[in-house]
């Protein structure tokens, strides 16, 4: 019982001690939480450094000129499903020039013609010469002024057109107006009649007065004075037109209604 008791009392003498040191280290604790620390406030005040930053810095990327470039693309024209057609020219008259064209086609085929029109320039006479048209007598009768400032009377060369109280008489006299009044004209003098009028073929811009008259149906080839051929071609046609004066069924010639 005495062993007991002693083993006892050491025990709780054990426990009685480790309990005082658990509360004196807690104090401790708690008063050093509490007091400021002193060797802080003694101590240099250090620069705060502020943490570099975590978001990335931006790197300007260098400016790149935009140029356009053009592309040439070809293009490719789809297959024909027609055969392509030559074109041979052909010279039918000799005279040098091509003036009809050949097409071959397809095999088996008869070749297509298409003649040419010749385009050439009027065949001027060489005896021209430059005057003014001043006044419109009728549509066959001008006068002109030359260049030394005489005026000459002209009658056209191998036409007549209807007189003024004539049917047809007053378009004729305009028609030649509209063409030449005014206007700069080559005279082609052919001979000189019993009134001392010159007779001559009257160019402006390259045409022919006296053929325009009969080619619109306001003359008449004048076959008593010319045989021109080409004058009465052309008379023939506009009357087979039937235009101008030729719509008429039967017209008067001038020199008839004149007598």
């Amino acid at each position: 019982m005495q062993f007991l008791r002693d083993r006892f009392l050491i025990l709780a003498v054990v426990v009685t001690a480790t309990v005082i040191s658990g509360m004196f280290i807690l104090h401790r604790q708690v008063n050093r939480g509490i007091q400021p620390d002193t060797t802080s406030e003694s101590a240099p005040p250090v620069a705060q450094v502020p943490a570099p930053s975590q978001e990335p810095v931006p790197v300007k990327s260098p400016v790149v000129e935009e140029k356009s470039v053009e592309v040439e693309v070809e293009e490719i024209a789809p297959p024909s499903k027609t055969p392509s057609l030559v074109m041979e020219k052909i010279d039918t008259d000799g005279d040098g020039i091509p003036d009809t064209f050949v097409i071959k086609g397809e095999p088996r085929k008869k070749p297509v013609s298409l003649t040419k029109t010749k385009t050439k320039k009027p065949d001027l006479p060489s005896n021209l010469i430059e005057a003014t048209c001043i006044r419109v007598s009728d549509g066959d009768t001008i006068k002109v002024r030359l260049d030394d400032d005489s005026v000459e009377s002209v009658r056209l060369y191998g036409v007549d057109c209807p007189e003024k109280r004539q049917p047809f008489g007053r378009r004729a006299t305009q028609f030649t107006k509209d063409m030449i009044l005014g206007e700069t004209v080559n005279i082609s003098p052919v001979t000189t009649d019993k009134y001392g009028r010159t007779i001559a073929w009257v160019y402006v811009d390259g045409e022919c007065l006296d053929k325009e008259l009969l080619k619109a149906g306001l003359a008449w080839h004048y076959k008593k004075y010319s045989q021109e051929k080409e004058l009465a071609i052309l008379e023939e046609e506009a009357r087979a037109k039937k235009i101008g004066l030729w719509q008429e069924p039967n017209p008067t010639p001038p020199w008839e209604w004149r007598h």
